[in-house]
């Protein structure tokens, strides 16, 4: 689920093979669609470029890069996938966990593919789209997005895994930094400017806010907030009260919150000290979109196990 540039309409992918078109002024069922094939399971998958011009379905045997509402399909044997989507709209990097290759798809749907030594972990843009990094294991590369070129590799502990979650941002230069989860810590990467640092991880999911000055680590009992340039910790808060905190999808909004989707709540939280402002208890709450100027969400609803959904929701936040 996505917002459009307008924050009026927001695209909808279910997993009955269409993606939607919405304008919340409108009755759902009168909304464009765009039909693609039956397998291509959109639900919990859609995401957006940063400056919007690329909107991206992805399943794990399916990726559908549309631009300007054309649909391209690329479809996959293997089941286990790694992606990365340029923040600036003019490609997607795909790659498999199983197979030694890295494919490259641009916004009209030209595919590249690159063969690299071992099968990548994780894979992320660089804000400004120029260099993607690849996690391997233990090592780390930053290869040039124009040619796949490699411009850097860092070979760090050899007990370290690099797992798939990966955030990017700049530093005041406007040169690349990485934060990624390892197997028990916290890695920060600045490859043109050869630093490496790391701290203890508590094992959750990372976002970096939009002007890249703090890191944010949600794990499944805490919030921990760093300095994103050395990560030193600022404010760490329990966030146990809640049954279910498997988080699955987590997004800054703004400079100053935090929101985060587990299966049955949205939990909003104040990037400053740490503590919980609200949450919304939905069952079944599916995948959400949050507006470019923080201030309309919508969400979706499905049917248990199914994944199917049967109810769109606009809300404003407060």
């Amino acid at each position: 689920m996505a917002f459009c540039k307008d924050s009026k309409s927001v695209f909808v992918g279910t997993n009955d093979g269409f993606l939607y078109l919405w304008k919340p002024e409108q009755p759902f069922t009168e909304c464009q669609s765009v039909l693609f094939p039956p397998d291509a399971v959109f639900c919990d998958a859609l995401q957006y470029s940063v400056n919007e011009e690329l909107l991206a379905g992805f399943n794990r045997q399916m990726l559908v890069p549309i631009a300007n509402i054309h649909d391209h399909a690329l479809h996959w044997d293997e089941l286990a996938i790694v992606r990365s989507i340029d923040p600036l709209g003019k490609n997607v990097f795909i790659a498999s966990q199983r197979q030694p290759y890295l494919s490259k798809i641009d916004s009209e749907g030209v595919f590249t593919s690159l063969e690299v030594d071992t099968p990548p972990d994780a894979l992320c843009h660089s804000p400004d789209g120029k260099w993607l990094f690849v996690g391997k294991g233990h090592r780390l590369q930053l290869i040039s997005t124009n040619d796949g070129s490699l411009a850097k590799e860092l070979i760090v502990d050899k007990q370290v895994q690099i797992l798939q979650q990966v955030a990017s941002a700049t530093d005041s230069s406007g040169r690349p930094v990485f934060y990624f989860n390892q197997r028990n810590s916290i890695g920060r990467w600045a490859p043109l400017s050869d630093q490496y640092s790391s701290v203890v991880s508590s094992g959750g999911s990372l976002a970096v806010t939009n002007d890249g000055e703090t890191l944010v680590e949600l794990g499944a009992d805490r919030l921990r907030i760093f300095r994103a340039r050395d990560l030193e910790l600022l404010a760490e808060n329990e966030v146990s009260s809640h049954v279910d905190l498997t988080f699955e999808q987590v997004q800054v909004i703004g400079a100053d919150r935090l929101i985060a989707r587990t299966m049955n709540a949205l939990i909003v939280f104040d990037l400053y000290d740490g503590n919980e402002l609200f949450s919304f208890p939905v069952k079944d709450l599916g995948p959400f979109g949050v507006s470019k100027d923080g201030a309309l969400m919508s969400m979706a609803v499905s049917q248990g196990q199914s994944g199917r959904i049967y109810e769109v929701v606009l809300t404003k936040f407060k």
